[in-house]
């Protein structure tokens, strides 16, 4: 999931900084993801090590956040609320390594808890957490609208 998530997250960019869209999820009316027959299938292959970190198939939120964070240096986004994290009653959960990251991605607001008052830093990262963690990476980034 690593490599997916990374690679999610890198074309976003990408398609928004180049191109100028924002690449958009449909759906139909049951609720389920609609597969465009106009998209054509991308095949992505990473080699091993792209992802810094384990070769796990899961990953955790804390270990998606310090990618996030990486992605906000690309951006040159910061956040402005840098006590954000202390909200979180699970914040000492966080590892000693990812602490930094965490507080700059919760500062930023690019990543939200799981409830009100927790993280689940070690808890596994969703398709639909990292998807909308991606939405407002680029959304607080000034790469799209809201």
């Amino acid at each position: 999931m690593r490599k997916k998530i990374s690679v999610l997250l890198i074309m976003s960019m990408l398609i928004q900084l180049f191109i100028g869209v924002a690449p958009i999820l449909a759906e139909d009316s049951n609720g389920m993801n609609a597969e465009p027959e106009f998209v054509p299938q991308l095949t992505v292959t990473l080699s091993p090590g792209v992802a810094t970190g384990s070769t796990s198939a899961t990953i955790t939120r804390e270990e998606a956040m310090v990618m996030y964070q990486r992605a906000m240096e690309i951006t040159k986004l910061s956040g402005s609320d840098q006590d954000r994290y202390l909200n979180y009653t699970d914040f000492a959960q966080v590892s000693s390594w990812a602490e930094s990251y965490v507080k700059e991605v919760m500062s930023a607001q690019v990543f939200n808890g799981t409830t009100a008052t927790t993280i689940s830093p070690k808890s596994n990262l969703t398709y639909a957490k990292a998807a909308q963690a991606i939405k407002n990476l680029l959304v607080k980034s000034g790469l799209i609208n809201g």
